[in-house]
């Protein structure tokens, strides 16, 4: 809400009530038209102009638009947060009903130029919203399993601790590929104590960055500080976990992270992306802005008991437990799985959301509903079905952590070099200097993933390449952060990169099985 556009927004509506009537119009930010958090700056506009025109230019990169048609969607500017052209009609005595109208525009850079030019105002096919509260959303709803999808627990209410990801607001300090790079650069920093002039030129900072540096000179300096970082998805870098360093540290969740054996879950709130992070994370890991949901949470000192079991507690709220633990008739146990006859602990709820959220139908089904918060859980009374899709979230959570899961170690195709059907090729293979990451593009004829002229990798089917998680194709841009970092791929990044494809294969094959596993919707 403090975005400029929305105060020069709030500017022109003051304006326009000081004069009595006019017309405001201006090209902005798209997110107030739909933005949860927008809902009672939406219900403002209306109580004050008569006619309201959204025509919304979409073009929003971080949420991976494609217009209906499933083609390209660009944005008309090189940015990339989706745009609308708004216009707000005020006359001399209020209506008794406030017009909105409504149109859309997807497609590629060029033909929205070209609609644009020939656009007519009178003869744009502008179709009538009518907003109704809560929400007061300026694009068109379809809200006919609203009711349904409301019925459930949101994981808002499910999990009690939570936030957004960290915030560096200087992720080319903060953050590193390589963990001693990072630890140099942050002793000079600590040790040199540069003025913010110096900083910013010798770091080649933006000049409007709002990093606060003074505190972050603060900072003391620990090698056990230097930790893994779940940058984006499938994509760990470090990172220098210091409170005083990090603009925006997110401690009350993080903690739960730092060297302590956890699972979170990712995703958005107006926004809908599903993954998950075994590590402090970034804010924007799967999106525009990711919120972090931990199975478990740690008490601060971090002691054990007799047992030598550390104080950790489930981090799922209790009227949750009673009525999931009423509904599938098992005894709810604060640690592990369960059983899953008798019993059920906090991972098996983890598992058991996470192959919900990523069931194809559950995302056709609640798509609407999906991009206005977070996302809610449909709970089942049926024990087989909750242990079916208990162990196929598991096998998605270990996918996703690459082999990497706290709490599971069992084995996967991952393990097994020779099934991935994935392999390395090119001019100098032998040569790793070799991988620099250049020009990274796809053949689909030959299904290889290009890294520059000489060396690919071979075996990428093009489902594997285009799959999105969250607001990225992950299979591209983890390619091109290197390429734009100037990276030389290491042996470790090569394995690491075939992986992650087979990673994406699996997860395709497997949210399959979950809906195959579902019998009916809504689920029983």
């Amino acid at each position: 809400m403090n975005d400029d556009f929305i105060k020069f927004i709030r500017f022109a509506q003051w304006k326009l009530e000081q004069t009595g009537q006019g017309i405001f119009a201006m090209i902005t930010n798209n997110t107030f038209i739909d933005g949860i958090t927008h809902r009672q700056m939406r219900r403002s506009l209306m109580d004050v102009f008569d006619e309201i025109y959204i025509y919304n230019l979409h073009g929003n990169s971080r949420k991976g638009e494609t217009a209906p048609d499933g083609g390209k969607d660009e944005n008309v500017f090189n940015i990339q947060q989706g745009v609308s052209i708004n216009i707000f009609v005020k006359f001399p005595e209020k209506q008794k009903e406030t017009i909105v109208k409504y149109c859309d525009l997807w497609g590629l850079r060029e033909h929205k130029f070209a609609v644009l030019l020939d656009e007519n105002f009178k003869t744009t096919n502008w179709k009538t919203l009518s907003p109704k509260e809560p929400n007061w959303f300026f694009v068109p709803m379809d809200i006919s399993m609203e009711e349904e999808y409301i019925s459930n627990y949101s994981i808002a209410d499910i999990f009690e601790v939570q936030s957004v990801g960290i915030g560096t607001k200087v992720d080319s300090i903060s953050i590193d590929f390589d963990k001693d790079a990072l630890a140099l650069r942050v002793k000079e920093i600590l040790t040199k104590k540069y003025s913010r002039e110096i900083l910013i030129s010798r770091f080649n900072l933006d000049s409007r960055t709002t990093w606060e540096y003074d505190r972050a000179r603060n900072a003391v300096f620990s090698e056990n500080k230097i930790v893994p970082y779940d940058y984006r998805p499938f994509d760990c870098r470090w990172v220098f976990y210091d409170k005083d360093f990090l603009s925006r540290s997110r401690s009350n969740v993080m903690d739960n992270f730092y060297n302590s054996m956890n699972i979170g879950l990712e995703t958005g709130r107006t926004f809908f992306e599903i993954f998950c992070s075994s590590k402090i994370s970034d804010e924007h890991f799967g999106g525009p802005k990711s919120y972090k949901f931990p199975i478990y949470t740690y008490s601060e000192s971090h002691q054990t008991n007799l047992l030598g079991q550390e104080g950790r507690k489930p981090n799922l709220s209790q009227d949750f437990i009673k009525t999931f633990s009423e509904k599938l008739g098992l005894k709810f146990v604060p640690e592990g799985r369960g059983d899953l006859e008798k019993t059920f602990g906090p991972e098996a709820v983890f598992y058991y959301a996470y192959a919900i959220f990523h069931s194809p139908t559950y995302r056709s089904r609640y798509a609407e509903q999906l991009k206005i918060d977070f996302p809610r859980l449909p709970l089942t009374g049926d024990k087989k079905l909750f242990s079916r899709l208990v162990a196929l979230g598991n096998e998605l959570v270990n996918f996703h952590l690459l082999g990497g899961n706290p709490f599971d170690k069992s084995k996967t195709i991952l393990d097994e070099p020779e099934k991935w059907g994935v392999k390395i090729g090119g001019e100098k293979t032998a040569n790793l200097t070799d991988w620099r990451v250049a020009d990274v593009r796809y053949n689909e004829k030959d299904k290889r993933v290009y890294v520059n002229n000489g060396q690919y990798f071979e075996g990428v089917e093009k489902e594997v390449w285009e799959f999105m998680i969250g607001g990225y194709q992950v299979s591209e841009k983890w390619l091109k952060d290197r390429k734009k970092a100037e990276r030389v791929l290491s042996t470790d990044d090569l394995k690491h990169y075939m992986k992650m494809v087979v990673a994406i294969r699996e997860t395709i094959r497997i949210m399959s099985e979950i809906d195959k596993a579902i019998p009916s919707w809504p689920m029983k």
